[in-house]
């Protein structure tokens, strides 16, 4: 067998190196090769990832605004809703509380022809012949003069209406008595509310039938509304 020289170890040495060196060189190029495709491809999953999560979070933050949009919208129209309806129940209370005025104050009028106790007491003692106790204690007083004149007056105006269908008559007889009640000269005898008996209730009538005619409108316009 022949000897290695040392030249032919040298060569052989150079050619082992170099062959390592090969290696070192394909593997470092094999690890940067899979550190970049690893790279890119870490980079495009997180990108996508990242352009995923921003997207989602855009159609979420969208889909909360169109919630709370939605929501308010409901709120408001429920708020208006409830305000309608508060208003018409107010327009109808106060339109039921003026009816119910109007036939009282109405009903009032129309009882002004019926007897009251004090006519009735007076009627019962003149039949009986009978004398009040005012009347025992005291002769007739001028006042009372004149409260016998329109009282009498008053009398014959209803007995005309009522039983004779006079109207004509029954209306002059009773303005007769009104100028009695009214006139200034007999304030001292007259207690005010006899001196104008229907004037409170008169212009109490006529205030409700001026506040009733534009709350019956208006009562009817709300109760229209709130039925679409």
């Amino acid at each position: 067998m022949d000897k290695i020289s040392e030249k032919n170890i040298a060569v052989f040495t150079g050619m082992f190196g170099a062959k390592v060196e090969a290696t070192d060189i394909a593997r470092s190029v094999f690890a940067n090769s899979l550190s970049f495709a690893l790279t890119n491809t870490i980079g495009s999953v997180f990108g996508q990832t990242a352009k995923a999560i921003t997207v989602g979070t855009l159609k979420l933050f969208e889909l909360k605004g169109a919630v709370i949009n939605k929501t308010e919208a409901a709120n408001a129209a429920e708020e208006q809703s409830i305000s309608i309806l508060e208003k018409k129940n107010e327009l109808q209370s106060n339109l039921n509380d003026l009816i119910e005025k109007q036939a009282e104050l109405s009903s009032a009028i129309s009882d002004r022809d019926k007897d009251s106790v004090s006519s009735m007491a007076a009627k019962a003692r003149q039949i009986l012949h009978q004398k009040s106790p005012t009347e025992r204690l005291h002769t007739v007083t001028p006042a009372a003069r004149l409260a016998l004149q329109v009282d009498t007056l008053e009398q014959r105006a209803k007995i005309a209406a009522q039983y004779q269908n006079r109207q004509g008559e029954s209306q002059r007889l009773q303005a007769e008595a009104d100028r009695i009640r009214k006139n200034p000269v007999n304030a001292w005898a007259f207690k005010r509310a006899d001196q104008d008996p229907m004037h409170k209730t008169e212009f109490e009538l006529q205030q409700v039938n001026m506040k009733l005619a534009p709350v019956a409108r208006m009562a009817e316009l709300v109760n229209s509304q709130s039925d679409k």
